[in-house]
Parts: structure tokens; C-alpha cells; sequence
């Protein structure tokens, strides 16, 4: 295991780079260190607190942490991830954050090396030249791990769930048996609620067609889904939103129509077959719902471009960080959005000092006060599209 110990691990400032510019070849050694730690926490056992199952289940299925409060509010969300309100980004990037110190702790060499990439989903290659929007190593089956050719099965390609995810701890639509793959467009992964270990109807009908009469990969439909969201909405959604001003109308959907969490939404529709735009119709892929959607390594690379462009604002609009309005809007109460989640009530007012659970530091939960200059956090993001300049390096 990494032997770094952890006044060192504090010291080094992680460098997220774009997925794209990791499969350089001048970059092959943070890849193998990257994908060696992701292979690594994808294998550890369920109950282990730096397990994939176990930091995956955070943000949505299985359901089962305890309602602390009285929800108020007829609609309710069973996990601790923020959706539709103010919190969404602090929320995300205080989970980012996690993710990329169990992959650090578990790096079996070269942690400092280790950070949590990100996938530039708004690269300019995409629309101008027509390239690919997935880089092949979010892609491929198998990947190298060493100079010496050592190949592993893709760590970032998807998951096998370790334990069913019952219909006592699921919402009725995604119950899973255990050895359930996680699945992206154009495939279906709705299974019976009576019996998980069958698929749906509909969803037997589109994988077999999938599977026997598309002329060409799955992948290639994965691809071409992508690029036709890209050009129909997400890139403009994307841009949009760095133009807002406020923090409210710029963190989510309640709040404001031309939000970074709009431009989530639209790309997890896409890689999960669920939004208005796919190609083919009938595909409901693990990323397209909030219950799933983490058991997805591919989940975390577009978060942590989301991330991304949480910074990209946060350096150009720093003095609009209040939340506070005289009359809170809608994203200020969980009520109008998801439904508060197991420790909030649907009428409290959302604020920058709510707790993030389950996220501490220092035996303290953290808020979004702690977490909006992320050069105070370890890390930092590489040059990639829509991009301000480098930040200044030592």
C-alpha cells in the first residue's frame, strides 16, 4: 500500500488533468497510478469504508440511513447527495474530495501521483472536427498498467454491484441483484421489482436489440448520443452559465434557468439514454438516475468537470458567493427540489453554514464556507476548455 504518510499526503497539491491530455504518453505514469488505486477501491470489500460500494452508496441506493427529522414535505430523498438546491456543488465537491483521498490511501504506489481526474466534456475537437467525446480510456475494456504491458480490466468501464440493493432500500425502478454490471446507452437496466435477477419487459426487448441488430458497437451509439446533446443544448448550457452573476442562479435549477447543475442534468441524461435527446429511444442506462448513477466511475469523471466549472466561475464571479436573498428562493429549501434528504426537514433554509453530511473534517461536518477556494483543498484543475489561465505554480 502507499506508505506516504499523512503530513506529507497534506502537503502535495493534486493535479486533476483532463482524461484526454492523461493518455499522453508523457503522462503514463499518473495514468497507471490513477488506475491502479481505481481497480484497487473497486475491489476492496463492501464494508470497507473506502470501498467503491460503499462511497458509490453516498450518493443515492442503497437507501439506508435514518430519517433524523421530520421531513415537512410530501416529496423526500432517502440519501445525503444534494439535488435541485443550493447545496448541490459544495455537496459534490466535498464528495470529489473523498473519493480522491480513499483513492490516494489505497494507491498501491506513486500516490502522490493519484488525483481525481476529470472528463472535458466541452472540448472544441468535439464540435469542430467531429471527434469522439469519450477519450478512449473511459472506453476501452482493458488498460495498461505498467511499462511493461501489464493489462487490467478497465477500472473506469462500469461497476459489478458486491450486494443486491433490495426493494426495502431502492426505489421501486432500480432494485439490483447482487452481480449486476452497471450498464450506459444504449442498453436498459431496469429489472423487475418482484425479481431483480430478470430484466423488465422493455428493457429485455432493447438490450436484445441492441445486442443483435445495430450494425455497429454500442459504444459508436454511446459516442454519436453524446456529441447530438452536446450540439442541441449542453455546450450552450455549459457556456451559459459561467455568464451568471449570482451563486443561487448559477448552482442549480431552482434557483436560476441557466445553471451548471442544468448542464449535469442534460449530460447524465445522455449517458444514461434518458433525455429528450437520444437517438434511440428506449435505452435507461445507470448514469441517467440519481439512484444509480455513482455506481458508474464515469459518474465521478463528469463531476469532477462539473467541479471544474464551479472553479472556472468561482475565479471569475468571487464576489457574488452570498447566498442569502431577503426572501429565500426555491433553491434555499429542499422542499422544492429533490425533497430534503434524511438530516433536513422540506422548510429549512439552506445557508452556507449547513451541514454537509456525511462529510467532516477535524470531527466537524463541513460546510460550503470550507470548500469554495480549492487551492485551500489540495488540488487544482489543468488548462481545458472554457478555461481561464493556468493557476500560477511555485
Amino acid at each position: 500500500m502507499n506508505n506516504q504518510s499523512k503530513s506529507d499526503e497534506e502537503k502535495i497539491i493534486r493535479k486533476r488533468m483532463a482524461i484526454r491530455d492523461l493518455e499522453e504518453d508523457k503522462h503514463r505514469k499518473r495514468r497507471y497510478a490513477f488506475l491502479k488505486a481505481f481497480h484497487v477501491i473497486k475491489n476492496l470489500p463492501p464494508e470497507n469504508e473506502d470501498s467503491y460500494w460503499k462511497i458509490a452508496s453516498f450518493n443515492g441506493q442503497p437507501f439506508t440511513h435514518p430519517r433524523t427529522t421530520p421531513p415537512e414535505s410530501l416529496k423526500m430523498w432517502g440519501a445525503d447527495s444534494q439535488h435541485q438546491n443550493v447545496l448541490f456543488l459544495p455537496w459534490y465537491r466535498a464528495y470529489l474530495l473523498h473519493l480522491e483521498e480513499a483513492l490516494v490511501r489505497n494507491a498501491p504506489e506513486d500516490g502522490d501521483l493519484v488525483a481525481l481526474h476529470y472528463w472535458d466534456e466541452t472540448w472544441k475537437e468535439i464540435i469542430k472536427k467531429g471527434e469522439p467525446p469519450l477519450p478512449n480510456l473511459l472506453v476501452k475494456e482493458f488498460v495498461e498498467i505498467d511499462d511493461d504491458g501489464t493489462t487490467i480490466s478497465n477500472p473506469l468501464l462500469g461497476f459489478t454491484l458486491p450486494k443486491a440493493i433490495p426493494l426495502s432500500q431502492a426505489t421501486s425502478k432500480y432494485v439490483k441483484p447482487a452481480g449486476y454490471t452497471t450498464c450506459r446507452y444504449p442498453y436498459s437496466g431496469l429489472r423487475k421489482p418482484e425479481n431483480p435477477l430478470q430484466e423488465t419487459f422493455n428493457a429485455k426487448i432493447q438490450n436484445d436489440y441492441v445486442n443483435h441488430n445495430l450494425p455497429k458497437s454500442p459504444t459508436f451509439y454511446l459516442q454519436e448520443n453524446i456529441t447530438h446533446a452536446l450540439k442541441h443544448s449542453i455546450h450552450k448550457s455549459y457556456k451559459d452559465c459561467l455568464e451568471v452573476e449570482k451563486y443561487n442562479k448559477f448552482s442549480n435549477i431552482q434557483s436560476g434557468n441557466h445553471s451548471v447543475e442544468l448542464a449535469s442534468i442534460q449530460m447524465l441524461q445522455a449517458l444514461g439514454g434518458t433525455g429528450e435527446f437520444s437517438l434511440i429511444a428506449g435505452s435507461h442506462g445507470d448514469l441517467g438516475s440519481n439512484e444509480m448513477a455513482a455506481f458508474d466511475p464515469l459518474f465521478f469523471l463528469h463531476m469532477s468537470n462539473v467541479d471544474r466549472v464551479f472553479w472556472l466561475w468561482y475565479e471569475k464571479w468571487a464576489h457574488n458567493v452570498d447566498m442569502g436573498m431577503s426572501k429565500p428562493d426555491k433553491g434555499e429549501q429542499p422542499k422544492y427540489g429533490q425533497g430534503p434528504s434524511p438530516n433536513q426537514t422540506g422548510n429549512e433554509v439552506l445557508t452556507a453554514d449547513t451541514n454537509l453530511y456525511p462529510f467532516k473534517k477535524a470531527g466537524k461536518y463541513l460546510n460550503r464556507n470550507e470548500l469554495m477556494d480549492i487551492k485551500e483543498l489540495g488540488y487544482h484543475y489543468e488548462r481545458g476548455s472554457m478555461t481561464l489561465p493556468d493557476p500560477p505554480h511555485d
